[in-house]
């Protein structure tokens, strides 16, 4: 008897944790086998698939990720025990334009074929961690970019030259800064209108280069140091003395509106929004690794993910449409 295909191997593993009709008492059966109610992800793993309608809909999403796992050469799922496929599946949906709503759905049809596995083959399918991870990185995504389209969001060069000469003949020093800071160091909005003086780090060499340096807290509260050209930073620092201890650089918002304002004055399409810095910053630093610093692609993405505080280089892809 030959081996059985990926789909056939997904739906005996989801009939192994189906139970149609269902039982009221499921989730006090969990909780008496030690699982915390508070815990969503334990008692959805701990309970049977009771609706059919939702049986179906894990099917499809098992149809789906076993067709991505035949194109990565995968023959049975117990060749994945390991969550890095389905994270890198769930990217891929992202590049493909799906929603967040779609991509949250697929996570949750994920997490129940790794419990439906586990049951049938009786081994440890640890997906969960790597799920969770990169859900919670195209969240941030999608927050920032507001609704996902496949076109680039990154700045095109000249597109930045425009929007920095705009921005000079306003004259508003503050918005030139947090300009200067997104630009040269491919930080988040709110990482670089949340600085303060504190926050400053002085001048370092980083890669054979003096760099002023910024010590921030971004998503998820994780630390990260941030570069910025020396003349930069001296403008940087100067303008935040002045304003005394504990004053941020800006607002968010506001700088929000002066960005859109000028895009719209100097004839560049604000789709890409704020963020869009941030994409043309992630571009351009992954041709600067490789063409100056003579990386290959995968450790430009490495060094590149690592700069840009992304606990996968998976989402960093997502910046290189």
């Amino acid at each position: 008897m030959g081996r059985k295909s990926l789909l056939v191997e997904g739906l005996d593993a989801l009939n192994e944790i189906r139970e149609f009709g269902g039982r009221h008492g499921a989730k006090q059966e969990a909780a008496e086998r030690g699982v915390s109610l508070g815990d969503f992800h334990a008692v959805g793993q701990a309970t049977p698939i009771t609706k059919k309608e939702t049986f179906k809909d894990y099917l499809d999403i098992t149809a789906l990720f076993a067709n991505y796992c035949k194109g990565e050469g995968i023959k049975t799922f117990q060749q994945v025990h390991e969550g890095d496929l389905a994270a890198n599946f769930l990217v891929s949906k992202v590049n493909e334009g799906c929603a967040w709503n779609t991509i949250d759905k697929y996570a949750s049809g994920l997490e129940k074929l790794s419990a439906g596995l586990e049951a049938k083959f009786s081994e440890k399918f640890d997906w969960h961690k790597d799920i969770s991870e990169v859900k919670e990185g195209i969240k941030e995504y999608f927050k920032e970019n507001g609704n996902f389209e496949l076109a680039s969001r990154a700045y095109a060069p000249d597109e930045l030259q425009s929007v920095k000469e705009g921005l000079q003949e306003r004259g508003n020093v503050r918005d030139e800064l947090i300009y200067d800071v997104l630009k040269e160091s491919g930080c988040r909005g709110s990482e670089a209108c949340n600085i303060t003086s504190e926050q400053l780090g002085g001048i370092k060499t980083y890669m054979g280069e003096e760099v002023g340096c910024i010590n921030v807290i971004g998503k998820g509260d994780k630390p990260n140091e941030l570069h910025i050209s020396l003349e930069s930073y001296s403008r940087l620092e100067s303008y935040l003395e002045s304003k005394g201890d504990g004053e941020k650089l800006g607002n968010l918002d506001n700088f929000r509106d002066v960005f859109k304002d000028i895009c719209n004055k100097v004839g560049v399409d604000y789709d890409g929004g704020v963020h869009g810095i941030r994409h043309s910053w992630c571009q351009n630093r992954m041709e600067e690794l490789q063409d100056k610093y003579g990386m290959t692609f995968q450790q430009a993405l490495k060094q590149c993910s690592f700069e840009m505080s992304h606990e996968r280089s998976e989402i960093t892809k997502i910046y290189l449409r």
